[in-house]
């Protein structure tokens, strides 16, 4: 769009004042036991987890974790005691807003979220 409209690019080459960095991993499935323990223990120390899922629900043509399996494991067998929110692009807005201020609030440890 910008090639074609009347629109600026902007870069973002730092972090704002006062954030903190995000670590950002890429797992093999291979090793989910491992994570779905490391995360549950970050969150029993009062840390958060924003997990990252390819799909919203499952498609017959790609077998990928979704953000909806994601969000009903964590919050059924593996880690009960984890406060879960989901957020994906089919949400209603006021949804998604409500899910990311519970982040905010730390009234959920864990986020399962497919990006737009």
């Amino acid at each position: 769009m910008t090639f074609y409209a009347d629109l600026d690019v902007s870069v973002l080459d730092e972090m704002p004042p006062g954030r903190t960095p995000v670590a950002t991993r890429l797992v093999s499935q291979k090793r989910r036991a491992e994570i779905v323990a490391w995360v549950g223990k970050a969150c029993a120390e009062g840390r958060q987890a924003y997990w990252v899922c390819p799909l919203i629900e499952e498609s017959e043509k790609l077998e990928l974790q979704t953000a909806v399996a994601l969000h009903a494991e964590l919050t059924r067998g593996a880690r009960p005691t984890l406060r879960v929110g989901l957020l994906h692009g089919r949400m209603k807005p006021d949804d998604k807003a409500a899910t990311m201020d519970a982040l905010r609030r730390r009234e959920t440890s864990t986020c399962s979220s497919r990006p737009r």
